[in-house]
């Protein structure tokens, strides 16, 4: 009776154990990290662009070893296969998409000029889009409410105003765009984070990455696709969005713990069991 007995306390010191907060299996996991390496590239990449939409098929991001993208860091630790989209309204007006190898880190670079354009009415964007089966470096299931979510960038700007916003895919194809994060107030360095979003708007980049849709209210449980969005609007003669770092954690998917939590369970049963068979035989 006493062997029993240990043996059920054990067991209910292992399930406690496996299922705490503090166990082995609750700690995060990277889910997403671009930069903020100083050798993502080992030679300045500089490529035009210009297009309202993002083509999910062809990536943005520089081949590997063409250009010595990410030379400077192991792949299997970085997300480098992005995709995106740059805007510029203005007919003669320039959109880059740059990482120069001249910064420390070296950023991802939007950068855009105005041409010959005189009007007020200009509008530039540049998003960047991780999807998960070639971008995310975890295959567990999320939810946006998951994550730990960072992006360290910095505008320099003729005139003072742009918008940051967070882009999230929810399972197979539903989009959306997340509120201004309101981290650019001046032409200045902000950090944002996922404790910034107070609102989602549908959207569909593969449409135009400039139209939000009615606010929604997604539930956001398998993240998808992870990215963000910076738009300005109005007069400039010059500008460009650097991101130094964008970076995503989260801790698994619950069903872990069901699972361990099914196992402990088990267990107790057939020591129950075990108990009950003894003292009748007693």
């Amino acid at each position: 009776m006493k062997k029993i007995k240990i043996s059920y306390l054990l067991c209910l010191i292992t399930a406690s154990a496996l299922l705490s907060p503090f166990s082995l299996f609750a700690q995060s996991i990277s889910v997403l990290q671009w930069g903020p390496e100083n050798d993502v590239v080992t030679g300045f990449f500089n490529q035009n662009r210009n297009n309202i939409a993002v083509d999910l098929g062809t990536p943005m991001s520089p081949n590997i070893g063409a250009q010595g993208y990410y030379q400077g860091g192991d792949p299997v630790d970085a997300s480098a296969v992005f995709y995106g989209s740059l805007y510029n309204s203005t007919d003669d007006g320039v959109s880059r998409l740059q990482i120069p190898d001249s910064i420390n880190p070296n950023p991802l670079t939007f950068d855009f000029s105005n041409g010959t354009d005189s009007s007020a009415t200009r509008v530039i964007a540049g998003l960047a889009l991780w999807q998960k089966p070639d971008g995310f470096l975890s295959s567990e299931t999320f939810s946006f409410a998951d994550l730990s979510l960072s992006l360290d960038h910095y505008v320099n700007a003729s005139t003072a105003r742009g918008e940051v916003r967070f882009v999230v895919r929810d399972g197979a194809s539903d989009f959306y765009v997340s509120n201004d994060l309101g981290t650019l107030e001046a032409a200045s360095a902000g950090v944002a984070s996922e404790t910034d979003v107070v609102a989602w708007y549908g959207y569909d980049p593969t449409v135009s990455i400039l139209d939000f849709g009615v606010s929604a209210a997604p539930s956001l449980a398998d993240i998808t696709a992870l990215g963000f969005l910076y738009v300005k609007e109005d007069d400039f003669t010059t500008a460009n969005f650097r991101v130094s770092e964008f970076s995503a954690t989260a801790i698994p998917e619950p069903s872990t713990y069901a699972a361990l939590l099914g196992f402990a369970a088990f267990a107790l049963v057939v020591v129950r069991r075990r108990m009950k068979k003894n003292s009748e035989g007693a």
